[in-house]
């Protein structure tokens, strides 16, 4: 009688275990489906131009911009990969970079984008900015980057501000600046 007491509970926990096998395989179906109804791809190229975005070598849809933790700076705009706007912001871009077309001066990439995913033919997907010919500075153009604050910015309470317009000056950029909102990651290095 007890070996029949033994045998049922460890059929019960084998019954126990086997379901719940069972209900996680079942989830990881679901996961493995709907990642592999993805398209498969290498970069943006191989994904719907304003739906899609390439991650993991899958497309998937554009972010959805609710979740983003911080709001843009005023007239500031959503950079675009792949024609789907990010949660990253910066000035306008006021050249394209692919023609390198600029009135006036030089069409100069931001090292602030919306991510490592950009295509060179992304044209809205860096601060890309029209910045005076004579330009000769060598480190990359701040725009949209976290930049020292002006000091009217500092007596006024703001403690971390970002770069909204930038000149070439002796070598170095200089910037006039707006405050960083609450939460803002930019991704400039």
């Amino acid at each position: 009688m007890i070996r029949a007491i033994v045998i049922i509970a460890l059929v019960a926990s084998a019954c126990t275990i086997r379901t719940n096998v069972l209900t996680i395989d079942s989830d990881r179906q679901k996961d493995t489906a709907s990642f592999l109804d993805a398209r498969p791809c290498f970069d943006d190229s191989g994904c719907t131009f304003g739906a899609e975005i390439c991650t993991a070598e899958h497309c998937e849809a554009c972010p959805d911009l609710t979740t983003c933790t911080f709001a843009c700076p005023t007239n500031w705009v959503h950079l675009q990969r792949n024609g789907c706007d990010e949660c990253e912001c910066a000035p306008p871009v006021t050249c394209n970079a692919v023609s390198a077309a600029c009135t006036g001066g030089t069409c100069q990439e931001s090292a602030d984008c919306a991510s490592d995913g950009c295509l060179p033919s992304d044209t809205k997907c860096c601060a890309t900015q029209c910045v005076p010919a004579a330009t000769s500075c060598l480190a990359e153009l701040p725009v949209g980057c976290v930049y020292q604050c002006s000091t009217a910015l500092s007596q006024a309470g703001c403690s971390r501000c970002l770069a909204e317009s930038c000149t070439c000056q002796g070598g170095a950029w200089s910037c006039t600046t707006v405050c960083a909102p609450a939460n803002y990651l930019a991704s400039c290095p």
